[in-house]
């Protein structure tokens, strides 16, 4: 998260008008440099947490630790965000910074649902397809004729390997036609279709 959105009138909130009542700026400063810590690690989980030790934390505040740990606690009895503390480090977490996410990060997180949308919609559209194409098979038998056809239509005395793919072409369009009319003998078509499947296009005049 690159930055977050910061209300002009944030100082006038009820909470942090009593942090500064209590702490004054500097109470404001860290709570805000907080936030900028939180923000800088939240990434697409977005999960509005850190963990930092209280030295690295003071460092970085340049104030003592006891004053760290004095705004800390402040901060937290005020709900601004949420404090535990594990061994050396404490972990802060900022639910409220949700509310006031970057363009960036409010996109990827619309943009998500809308792309989980899209998918169960065209996973919807798919079933809606399968259940509306036409079920039916072809025997050994007709398969073996069907092939034979095609073989001979490319010129070939058996049907071989290199016969599979115009199989497939010639049983997806079959598929195809069905979906758009009602044919009657789709075995019947398969052949007409394997009949002309070397015949030159028409050409135009």
């Amino acid at each position: 998260m690159k930055w977050f959105k910061h209300d002009t009138k944030a100082h006038t909130d009820e909470k942090i008008r009593e942090l500064i009542l209590e702490c004054g700026l500097e109470g404001y400063g860290f709570y805000m440099m907080i936030l900028e810590l939180v923000a800088e690690k939240l990434d697409e989980k977005r999960v509005p947490e850190i963990e930092i030790s209280v030295r690295l934390l003071a460092e970085k505040a340049r104030m003592k630790r006891a004053t760290v740990t004095r705004l800390l606690a402040r901060c937290s009895a005020a709900t601004l965000f949420v404090t535990s503390y594990t061994d050396l480090k404490v972990r802060i977490n900022c639910p409220n910074l949700l509310h006031h996410l970057d363009n960036h990060t409010s996109y990827y997180k619309v943009t998500s649902k809308q792309l989980t949308s899209e998918s169960d919609q065209e996973s919807d559209k798919n079933k809606m397809i399968e259940r509306r194409s036409p079920t039916f098979s072809f025997s050994d038998e007709q398969m073996t004729e069907l092939k034979t056809e095609i073989a001979k239509t490319m010129g070939h005395s058996v049907f071989s390997e290199a016969n599979k793919e115009s199989t497939e072409h010639v049983l997806e369009k079959v598929k195809k036609s069905a979906r758009r009319r009602k044919i009657e003998n789709p075995f019947g078509y398969a052949l007409t279709v394997a009949k002309n499947l070397m015949k030159p296009p028409p050409v135009k005049v």
